[in-house]
């Protein structure tokens, strides 16, 4: 988790990440295996330049420039995306931003970014890495984005004990604390308008409610095209179906009995052509050979799984599509074997005793994400800062946005931003 973000949610909130979670910083931050070799991700400019080093000549100081430039970009972009409304007039943020930046960053990709620094593979692959979590191939991320290295080298990365549902119960308990009443299990279906503003809600009981402003935290295009009317929409269907999607996910979650000692926190195996993976989700089919993630929490966090045992979840990035009856839990059966040779446990598909399948519709049906996707709208250019939808509705004006469709955009720790920026447009507007 990108620790300042989830201090700067909580300090908003009038209290500390530190007295509202259980924060574990782990060392290393990831455990990266090729075909033939394995190293870890650690937060040290200093030691991950040696480990480039070894691995290709020229690869450490190359590997701290580009660190420099990543954080030049993310001070900018705290300055520009992180801080911003985006109330501005646009033509005098592209002028700053751009001089600043320099505008070959914005135009180019993730992937040309590294391929002109790195050669070895597993090197290219592994700064790649928190560049991946954005949900698209690297092609196709603006190389605005290798800020995120720099994030995960100075800061590190922490672990709530309890999991990432402590989270969840953190922010509820502060919402109690405010007077806030929570009323789950109760959906939405219509948001009412009136005279150019919401009214309240409807909720799928008939139930109206009224308010003086709605905040909507659900995906933004199952908002326009469900709860609005089509006279209130803000963008045309057209604008939908021309976004770039993100990658959508198979997820498994799964309890093995015993240890696993190969492993860490987080893991990640690199198929030995590894963009190859990417390639065959722009062509929509299941990867031959995937990229796979692997988070152990109980390698750091004893209270998520029995003693002598192992939690995981496992992460394959997949196309945003509709798959046949049976084809993930196919795949699904497919990568446990994969993951039994990788692991070197041969009998790890007959230790687990819980397995949990999530994946392709699953987002749209549980969450009303776009498109089957795990993330929404990806963060090409053209779908960052100005221009992807804002966190106001441009014809309802108490009618409010958070959450990854709008900004700044993708990620638990992001979302939480987006929270403090529509609290404050909201205390502009009053």
């Amino acid at each position: 988790m990108w620790h300042e973000a989830y201090e700067q949610f909580f300090k908003a909130a009038g209290t500390s990440a530190e007295q509202e979670l259980r924060l574990v910083r782990l060392e290393p931050t990831a455990r990266v295996f090729g075909v033939n070799e394995s190293f870890d991700l650690v937060p040290s400019e200093e030691a991950m330049a040696n480990t480039y080093e070894h691995l290709e000549t020229g690869a450490g100081e190359r590997f701290r420039e580009y660190l420099a430039d990543g954080r030049r970009k993310y001070r900018l972009a705290q300055e520009y995306f992180l801080e911003s409304n985006f109330n501005s007039k646009i033509e005098a943020f592209l002028s700053s931003f751009i001089f600043k930046l320099g505008p070959g960053v914005l135009w180019g990709s993730m992937e040309r970014e590294l391929a002109k620094r790195f050669k070895h593979p597993l090197v290219e692959a592994a700064i790649m890495l928190p560049g991946a979590f954005l949900g698209a191939p690297p092609g196709r991320t603006s190389s605005l984005f290798t800020l995120m290295n720099s994030i995960e080298t100075d800061g590190g990365v922490s672990h709530p004990m309890g999991g990432m549902y402590t989270i969840v119960e953190a922010l509820v308990r502060l919402g109690k604390a405010a007077g806030v009443e929570y009323r789950i299990d109760m959906p939405v279906v219509k948001i009412q308008t009136a005279g150019g503003r919401t009214t309240g809600v409807v909720l799928g009981s008939g139930e109206r409610h009224n308010a003086d402003l709605v905040v909507a935290a659900n995906d933004r295009a199952f908002i326009e095209r469900n709860l609005l009317e089509p006279r209130e929409r803000e963008f045309p269907e057209s604008y939908w179906a021309s976004r770039e999607k993100t990658f959508s996910c198979l997820l498994l979650y799964l309890g093995v009995r015993g240890k696993l000692e190969r492993l860490t926190h987080h893991n990640v195996f690199f198929a030995q052509n590894w963009k190859k993976h990417f390639e065959e989700i722009e062509a929509g089919v299941l990867p031959s050979d995937p990229n796979i993630f692997v988070d152990m929490p109980s390698a750091t966090d004893p209270s998520v799984a029995p003693e002598g045992s192992e939690n995981l979840f496992v992460l394959i990035p997949i196309a945003p599509r509709e798959y046949e009856t049976g084809e993930l839990e196919m795949y699904g059966d497919r990568i446990i074997d994969k993951l039994a040779a990788l692991f070197g446990e041969p009998d790890l598909g007959e230790r687990i005793v819980v397995r949990r399948q999530f994946g392709g519709a699953d987002f749209s049906h549980t969450y009303n994400a776009f498109g089957n996707t795990a993330f929404g709208v990806s963060h090409s250019l053209f779908q960052s800062a100005w221009w992807r939808p804002n966190n106001v509705h441009s014809k309802i004006k108490n009618l409010f946005f958070v959450g990854a469709s709008t900004n700044p955009g993708i990620g638990v720790p992001t979302c939480l931003l987006s929270a403090i920026r529509v609290a404050r447009r909201i205390g502009l507007q009053k």
